[in-house]
């Protein structure tokens, strides 16, 4: 700000008008209260100290006039800027108005005494002088108001977002681990009570409890994936060994819900990521695609290099219903699902794997007609 308002007087100074010898009118007085007024003393000092000086190289009579007009209003500012801080927007525009009225009134007078006599009196001059500055500084604090408060509606905008993914996460987290544990409580409450006297019976309880653990602890460690998506083991990565992995695990499922998997996996595409997370990333988006077709259909999954641009592309598309222009938006957001019972946490850590990867995410897709992920990743030779 003291930079900017610096050169605003600089170049006010540069393109003055003169109306009598030595006798200079310009604009440096907005950029000057307004560094004053929201600025406060410091900032008023280092800009008096560059307007005096400028002033004064480029000489003439009304010199003396200027200092002292602006050692009176730099005074003023001084005793005035904190409340001026604390002020309405209406109280800060008069102010402002009062500040500019006084400095008009304090050229005058310092001027005709300077100069002995009115001789340089001008009522249409000094009528448009003031008009001028006046309506110059209104638009000026509007403009700077008009800033402060956009600032300020972000700055909000932005803490209450964050407050929403703060409770969105923790619901998510209540309701995801709630059930497990509610499951394993439920059995060792049958087992204490010693209700089960078969021993099959008891062992397959038992298995239960370990398997909701197991959940539990699953839901667990996305959520601290979400929290801490850097990389832990970077290595080397063949992205078609890696699909072709993913899509032998889950083609059982597929084959269960009548949907046929085709594959165009292109050789020596390596990346730079963790295996287990990028592999994590490929199951939850063809397991997605899997669940979007509940009467089958046909799941494509390709990868190639991109010539040209050391890039990596991973195409994930399915036949199945398809997502809204506002499901688009909202796919990876915290708490968002297209699914009845889902909590959007899998979509989530996708996104971030894949940003963490310096790779980008892009979806494409239309109602009834299917949708497609277009993942590109930096290449890595």
């Amino acid at each position: 700000m003291i930079v900017l308002l610096s050169v605003c007087i600089i170049l006010a100074l540069s393109f003055s008008f003169e109306l009598t010898k030595g006798l200079i009118f310009d604009f440096r007085t907005i950029p000057f209260i307004f560094g004053l007024l929201y600025g406060g003393p410091r900032m008023g000092a280092i800009l008096l100290v560059v307007l005096l000086s400028y002033r004064f190289a480029i000489g003439g009579e009304g010199v003396w006039a200027v200092l002292i007009t602006y050692l009176i209003l730099y005074v003023s500012g001084c005793f005035t800027w904190k409340h001026y801080q604390e002020m309405s927007i209406r109280k800060r525009y008069l102010t402002t108005i009062g500040f500019m009225l006084l400095t008009v009134l304090l050229l005058f007078i310092s001027t005709a005494i300077l100069f002995g006599s009115f001789a340089f009196f001008d009522i249409v001059f000094w009528l448009n002088f003031t008009i001028i500055h006046v309506v110059g500084v209104i638009i000026f604090i509007h403009l700077i108001e008009m800033m402060l408060q956009n600032y300020q509606l972000r700055n909000e905008m932005i803490r209450n977002e964050k407050s929403e993914v703060i409770s969105q996460l923790a619901a998510s987290i209540a309701h995801e681990v709630r059930n497990p544990l509610t499951t394993t409580s439920g059995v060792i409450q049958l087992l204490l009570k010693d209700e089960v006297k078969d021993e099959e019976k008891r062992k397959e309880l038992l298995k239960l409890a370990k398997q909701e653990l197991k959940q539990a602890e699953s839901v667990i460690s996305d959520y601290l994936l979400v929290a801490r998506p850097y990389q832990n083991k970077v290595e080397t990565l063949s992205i078609d060994e890696i699909l072709y992995r993913s899509i032998e695990i889950i083609r059982p499922m597929a084959n269960m819900n009548n949907i046929n998997i085709v594959s165009e996996l292109e050789n020596n595409c390596y990346v730079t990521g963790e295996v287990q997370k990028l592999h994590q990333s490929f199951l939850n988006l063809i397991k997605n695609g899997i669940e979007a077709m509940p009467n089958g259909g046909t799941l494509t999954v390709k990868c190639k290099i991109i010539k040209g641009q050391s890039k990596v592309q991973i195409t994930i598309a399915d036949t199945g219903i398809g997502m809204s222009k506002h499901q688009i938006e909202c796919i990876g957001d915290p708490y968002y699902s297209t699914k009845e019972n889902g909590t959007g946490l899998g979509m989530m850590v996708v996104y971030r794997i894949i940003e963490g990867m310096g790779g980008k995410i892009k979806v494409y897709s239309e109602l009834e007609k299917g949708t497609e992920f277009k993942i590109l990743l930096p290449q890595t030779d």
